[in-house]
């Protein structure tokens, strides 16, 4: 955008020497448009060093060509006069008009470029946001679903059959013989837990059938 400007800025002190009167305003006019000639190199200087570590701008090495074009004739343009009077004073409202034009349209395209450029690298980071919320989003979903799976089948494998079991071991202590132990067919740790407990029941019974028999016999 600063470089558009100091392209006007520029035509802006070239029209201020073609409505001069004498050599001094002349002069001041030329210096003026010297400063932005300066400045309109230090910005593509500037920006040459921002995109050092990209793919060329075709649309800068336009500007470039344009701005140079421009240059060339403004000086000619500013050689040809004589004694403060220029022999030529339509070229400056020709000639070097339509390369200032051109020149501005140049510098328009670098913004278009840039522009474009830009909101295509804003699009390709949104979309890998938007990807990388799906994703994360995905892996919620799964790790939550895999959570209440696991849970379902902990209640159901382990806490489910343990209940069973101790509710069991509490009608036997209440005096329950025929109680049945739930588990006793499986083959892991809870398995074995219901095993021991089925052992412990049937001598529980044992007991009481041999303190039974007793009991008779002494009576």
């Amino acid at each position: 955008g600063e470089l558009v400007d100091r392209v006007s800025e520029f035509r802006v002190a070239e029209t201020y020497r073609a409505l001069a009167n004498d050599p001094e305003t002349m002069a001041q006019t030329e210096v003026l448009a010297n400063e932005h000639r300066n400045m309109v190199d230090n910005l593509l200087k500037e920006y040459a060093e921002l995109v050092a570590d990209q793919r060329p701008n075709l649309k800068v090495d336009a500007f470039r060509a344009a701005w140079n074009a421009y240059l060339a004739e403004h000086d000619a343009w500013v050689k040809s006069d004589v004694d403060g009077s220029h022999d030529d004073p339509a070229r400056y409202r020709s000639l070097s008009l339509r390369l200032y034009k051109a020149s501005d349209a140049a510098a328009d395209d670098v913004i278009e470029a840039n522009t474009a450029a830009s909101d295509a690298e804003v699009n390709s980071a949104n979309l890998l946001v938007d990807r990388t919320i799906a994703i994360m989003l995905s892996v919620s979903t799964a790790a939550i679903l895999l959570a209440a799976w696991l849970l379902v089948l902990i209640h159901r494998q382990i806490l489910r059959p343990l209940g069973a079991i101790t509710q069991s071991l509490s009608k036997l202590a209440a005096g329950v013989r025929n109680v049945q132990v739930p588990g006793l067919g499986r083959v892991d740790e809870i398995g074995q837990l219901a095993k021991a407990f089925d052992v412990f029941r049937a001598n529980s019974l044992a007991l009481e059938e041999a303190h039974d028999a007793t009991r008779m016999a002494q009576e």
